[in-house]
């Protein structure tokens, strides 16, 4: 039994490792679309894409430290684009125009 369950944690720090790599990759991606400027060659999209990842990939951290379910995270509409976004957000995710933050 005691095997097991360190077999379990050691896959579980395995995923960890793999998902934080996968974070830092997407943060290198998002930095160099930066610095490349939008030339319209498709870097909002690109940009939108991944800052999506970038969400999907936090939740799962999440889920994992958890060890649960997920919570339903509210969300409202860009009033520029229409993607759901947190109502925090400074900066719209997917057409990177900003915004003012709504209280939820």
């Amino acid at each position: 039994m005691r095997d097991a369950v360190k077999e379990s944690e050691t896959k579980r720090i395995a995923v960890f490792q793999q998902l934080h790599a996968a974070q830092e990759s997407l943060h290198r991606l998002d930095v160099l679309l930066l610095a490349a400027g939008d030339g319209g060659g498709g870097e909002g999209l690109v940009r939108g894409h991944a800052a999506a990842a970038r969400g999907q990939l936090d939740e799962a951290v999440r889920l994992l430290a958890q060890g649960g379910e997920p919570t339903p995270v509210a969300r409202v509409p860009c009033s520029f684009c229409g993607q759901m976004i947190m109502p925090a957000a400074t900066l719209c995710g997917s057409c990177w125009r900003k915004r003012t933050p709504t209280a939820g």
